[in-house]
């Protein structure tokens, strides 16, 4: 089937053949056509603050009034036309407007061309994939801006391949975690989509013993990011024979490798 998509991006999608979903995937509402291969994602932390609550033996500690949310940093795979990388890179600028307050005014335009200051901001989806890269999750992120970008770095003496990666960081109000339909999840915390630290060091430390671990950190054979891929429960290693395998809760089936999601409420 002839794909219809036209201009800049249709280059782009053929560009992607090297892009290997490696776990995560990363979208932007304000940019639908432009796509953000993560190899590196992390969910933000929350914290909650405390007050003090008097009493005449001593000072307890109560819960707060304030949620604190920790910035969202994404590693993503920049494409061979710097699609991506140059619309965080322009997003950023038109912000900061260094050179004119026209760059502001460009980039908080709509789609009539009518000013909207709401358009310096962007809602955003950080999909989280399992190993046939379905999403098992989905952290919605709520008024996003960029505060920093790294700079790509161009080494002609390098011998071997490979891809550019860039880091941003982003500002944001608010996320919320769901299901692939859209509802909230209701059971125990995110940390049931991850194996416990624990499973992840060892099948990670099995990885950097193995002569199919990279410098990328990456798997010769599947290509994956093994510090994202040894986080998921249904991940198992693709050598053969599989050096570790998927891991199950004691309330899971030992038979189907996707039974854990059903014990969550979509």
């Amino acid at each position: 089937m002839t794909s219809s998509v036209r201009g800049p991006f249709a280059n782009q999608l053929k560009n992607r053949n090297f892009l290997a979903p490696v776990g995560f995937k990363f979208s932007l509402a304000k940019y639908p056509k432009v796509s953000f291969f993560s190899n590196t994602a992390r969910i933000p932390d929350i914290s909650l603050g405390t007050a003090i609550e008097s009493t005449y033996l001593k000072d307890i500690d109560i819960p707060g009034e304030k949620l604190t949310y920790g910035e969202l940093n994404v590693r993503f795979l920049v494409d061979e036309n710097l699609e991506n990388y140059m619309k965080i890179h322009n997003w950023l600028t038109g912000l900061g407007f260094p050179e004119s307050p026209q760059q502001f005014i460009d980039i908080t335009k709509n789609e009539e061309g009518q000013r909207d200051k709401k358009e310096q901001y962007s809602d955003g989806s950080l999909h989280i994939l399992n190993s046939n890269y379905n999403d098992i999750a989905v952290v919605k992120f709520k008024d996003l801006f960029p505060v920093y970008l790294t700079s790509l770095e161009f080494d002609a003496t390098e011998s071997d391949i490979n891809y550019f990666t860039a880091d941003v960081t982003f500002k944001y109000t608010i996320y919320d975690i769901v299901g692939p339909t859209g509802k909230k999840l209701w059971y125990n915390s995110i940390m049931q989509i991850l194996v416990p630290h624990k499973i992840y060091e060892e099948r990670i430390s099995i990885c950097k013993k193995c002569s199919k671990f990279n410098k990328r950190n990456q798997c010769t054979i599947c290509n994956c990011a093994m510090t994202l891929k040894c986080h998921l429960p249904n991940a198992s290693c693709p050598d053969n024979p599989s050096r570790w395998s998927v891991f199950y809760e004691p309330w899971q089936n030992s038979g189907d490798v996707g039974a854990w999601c059903c014990h969550w409420s979509w």
